[in-house]
């Protein structure tokens, strides 16, 4: 306890000088205007910061990890680095969390604001894992190679060729070789690759101003350095690169093909809703939620259930996956437009009575459409004239039809003003 109490100071040193350069590397790298999705601001910095302060992890597992006064053994010293790395890993998943908390409340987003905002990033970090998971992992390694160096006795400058050889090369394979992570998503790859030299420059830097400040001689020996560990792993690192890419490869081109097979299921259900082919949009919608769906997929694919199933009257999703689209039911009971659609279902069906309740609820609601394409009144009029002729009150379908002719702005389709005349002249 004594020695962590002693490490305390050089790894909130290494924290605070590491968090600023790399944070006016990532201001340098968004105020340069080559990412587009990517603004300079008080988000980046905090970001940079929070990313190169993980950095001051490392004291303190060196502290707990290796024996003071003499070298450790290549098993522990691995093993340090491999505690390094996934704790590294960890905290700048965290710090990244943190950095978008910090800036959130300088914004004046409430608590509630900023805990939906983080819910919703974490939402995303469980459902698709993968390549957050390796990217945060690379951006571990610079660290973990650079505590293997130091405590296997290499010198500052060896240290810093050792980390950025051992970790770039890899790096550059996964996020700039590999369609892996998104150029314009949430990790976006180029940018977030540039971080992986920055930290192995960064902890490179601090280290040599920490030994001036405060010698941390405790983990470093008299004897000679053991270049055979440390080269071993770096050359490893770099030896197994393409058999990396080619595995990371297969992944990320695996994911993007069912992706893409998601979105040609989520298009299949949006045409069979704007043909008005609610059964087949509803039975699309039970393949693809018993096929599996991300969650993003579930998102778009639960109002589309829901419709199909309000209008067809059917069971709709499992009530526990609803949500905050629960209410959508009574959205579209107050939608002209879906009452317009359900209306003209239910006339198929050979229902009258309910498909004249329906128009007669479109022509009296006053809430907003949020349909693919809106219905104007007249549709309304000429499609409840059809219904009032088929029911034969022929007296009713006229009056509809008239005040259908009534808007200037709007024509009846000619096709369904026939249909109802046609309809008219049979009941007369």
């Amino acid at each position: 306890m004594v020695r962590l109490g002693r490490s305390v100071p050089l790894a909130l040193f290494t924290a605070v000088c590491s968090g600023v350069l790399v944070a006016v590397h990532w201001s340098v790298v968004t105020a340069s205007g080559i990412f587009p999705s990517l603004e300079w601001g008080l988000e980046a910095v905090l970001q940079g910061f929070c990313v190169g302060a993980v950095a001051g992890l490392v004291p303190l597992v060196e502290a707990l990890g290796l024996p003071s006064g003499h070298r450790a053994s290549r098993v522990r010293r691995s093993w340090v680095a491999a505690v390094t790395w996934l704790l590294a890993a960890i905290a700048l998943i965290v710090s990244i969390l943190q950095a978008l908390h910090a800036f959130a409340r300088s914004q004046g987003a409430s608590d509630e604001e900023v805990f939906s905002a983080l819910g919703r990033l974490s939402e995303l970090l469980r459902d698709d894992p993968a390549p957050f998971a390796v990217c945060y992992l690379i951006l571990g390694m610079p660290l973990a190679l650079g505590s293997l160096a130091r405590t296997s006795g290499l010198r500052r400058r060896e240290q810093l060729v050792l980390a950025v050889l051992g970790a770039t090369p890899l790096a550059a394979a996964i996020m700039l070789g590999t369609r892996l992570l998104d150029p314009d998503g949430l990790v976006s790859s180029v940018p977030t690759f540039s971080l992986v030299p920055a930290l192995a420059v960064a902890q490179g830097v601090t280290g040599k101003l920490g030994d001036v400040l405060f010698r941390p001689r405790a983990n470093v020996s008299s004897r000679a350095p053991d270049r055979a560990l440390t080269w071993g792993v770096a050359l490893g690192l770099l030896f197994a690169t393409p058999g990396v890419w080619g595995l990371v490869s297969w992944y990320s081109e695996a994911r993007r093909d069912r992706e893409n097979a998601g979105f040609r299921r989520l298009e299949r259900i949006q045409a069979a809703l704007e043909g008005a082919d609610y059964d087949k949009a509803l039975e699309l919608c039970r393949r693809m939620h018993a096929a599996g769906c991300t969650r993003f997929e579930e998102e778009v694919l639960l109002p589309r259930w829901l419709e199909a199933a309000w209008v067809t009257g059917e069971s709709g999703p499992p009530p526990d996956l609803l949500g905050e689209h629960a209410a959508l039911s009574g959205v579209f009971a107050d939608d002209k437009t879906r009452l317009f659609r359900r209306a003209r279902y239910r006339l198929d069906l050979g229902d009258l009575v309910g498909a004249g309740v329906d128009l007669d609820a479109a022509l009296s609601t006053s809430g907003q459409s949020f349909s693919y394409w809106e219905v104007s009144d007249v549709e309304v009029y000429v499609l409840r004239a059809e219904v009032n002729a088929l029911k034969g009150d022929s007296e009713a379908a006229w009056a509809d039809l008239r005040a259908a002719a009534l808007d200037p702005e709007e024509h009846p389709d000619p096709q369904a003003e026939r249909r109802v005349r046609e309809l008219l002249q049979k009941v007369r």
